[in-house]
């Protein structure tokens, strides 16, 4: 391995650790939000996996382990969609590697330490240490407040939905353009006696509109992240298609989302 080489580059190695380790703590310190990628969020396997040396890979179960799991990463990152947020094929089975690649790399980790001095050991450690609790800071972090946005866009959504419509059976889409689990939070907390319909983008409320319409319901609520002008502006030719208006509309504090009731003036509540 290049750390064998010279001793310089395994203090570089180090001086590398120590600079990300940093970078996570200032990170948790900042405005939290999503960590996305396999190298931002668990950069100490990177790291691991290219400490690998020569000797490690006359291991035939080593081999076969590193073999699979490069044809699998290269078979998933060349069919994966290009978005997604549920249960889609993306990246998020790149995890299912994680079991046989962690141990080469910890095993390459172990070997880097071995090989060095108390004062750089001391560093290597702390480094390792400091960067896996502050990226597992600001995962803890960012889960947290989006489960308190999402919350707050939950509580706002449907006391407004209740003071506006009075059929229980009442329609709520939601639309979030953020990766935060917003619907899949509002099917946790509701149950399944109110109807809420998960749309991924502005096309999908725009053809929740014209399903609701077609089933003979004049008013729904839509909860998404921009205001009442914003929602009309990108509805407005499905909304005039339909005779409907925004007519009222609430913002969820402590959320982007904003609950807007849509539909015909002069039908009932």
């Amino acid at each position: 391995a290049l750390y064998r080489l010279l001793p310089r580059l395994r203090l570089l190695a180090v001086g590398v650790l120590c600079l990300a380790a940093l970078a996570a703590a200032v990170a948790v310190l900042s405005d939290p939000n999503l960590v996305s990628g396999l190298l931002a969020a668990f950069p100490v396997l990177v790291f691991g996996l290219l400490t690998i040396d020569s000797s490690s890979l006359r291991n035939s179960v080593t081999i076969r382990v590193l073999g699979a799991s490069a044809i699998s990463t290269v078979v998933v990152l060349a069919t994966t969609y290009g978005e997604g947020g549920a249960t889609e094929w993306g990246g998020r089975f790149l995890h299912l590697l994680m079991p046989l690649v962690v141990p080469p790399a910890a095993a390459g980790l172990v070997r880097v330490y071995k090989s060095m001095d108390h004062a750089e050991a001391l560093l290597y450690l702390g480094a390792i240490a400091l960067l896996t609790a502050s990226l597992s800071a600001r995962a803890l972090q960012v889960n947290r407040d989006f489960r308190n946005a999402a919350h707050a866009a939950i509580d706002t959504t449907m006391a407004a939905s209740s003071d506006w419509i009075d059929d229980p059976n009442r329609i709520v889409a939601i639309t979030s353009l953020q990766a935060n689990g917003t619907a899949r939070i509002f099917w946790q907390e509701l149950g399944d006696d109110k109807a809420v319909l998960a749309v991924g983008n502005i096309a999908g409320v725009r053809g929740a509109m014209q399903s609701a319409d077609h089933i003979g319901v004049e008013r729904m609520v839509v909860s998404a992240p921009f205001d009442a002008p914003t929602l009309e502006y990108l509805t407005g030719t499905t909304l005039d298609l339909l005779g409907w208006e925004v007519l009222d509309s609430r913002h969820a504090p402590g959320s982007s989302m904003t609950a807007t009731l849509v539909g015909r003036p002069h039908a009932s509540p």
